[in-house]
């Protein structure tokens, strides 16, 4: 971490406003790509990127200044897409109608390959 950095991570710590908005300005752009990587989607990455910043701020009483600021930041950042990616995944229960009625569970099935299937394929 640079000293320009450092002292940017120290003044945020206290709450200095000023020094947090140089803080965000220095790193959004980098967090949002990180979490478009994440995420797949450049709205959802903005939205956590906002999240990230807010958990920072409301946390900074607990960051070690003796530590690096940029692997908490991103360990936060990755921590915030993977609670969303576990909200946002569909659960399909194979054993309820699946919306078309029998025939889309039928479908489903019928993609999976036997056993027998696999052994001929060499697989």
């Amino acid at each position: 971490m640079d000293l320009v950095e450092k002292a940017l991570v120290s003044r945020a710590k206290q709450q200095d406003i000023h020094a947090f908005a140089e803080l965000v300005e220095l790193y959004k752009d980098r967090i949002v790509s990180f979490l478009f990587r994440m995420t797949g989607n450049r709205e959802d990455a903005y939205d956590l990127a906002q999240d990230v910043f807010l958990k920072v701020f409301s946390n900074f009483h607990s960051f070690d200044s003796n530590l690096r600021f940029s692997p908490w930041l991103y360990r936060i950042a990755q921590n915030l897409a993977i609670d969303f990616l576990r909200r946002k995944k569909k659960i399909v229960y194979l054993d309820e109608p699946l919306g078309d009625g029998d025939d889309r569970v039928w479908r489903l099935r019928a993609q999976t390959l036997s056993p027998l299937k696999w052994q001929s394929l060499g697989i």
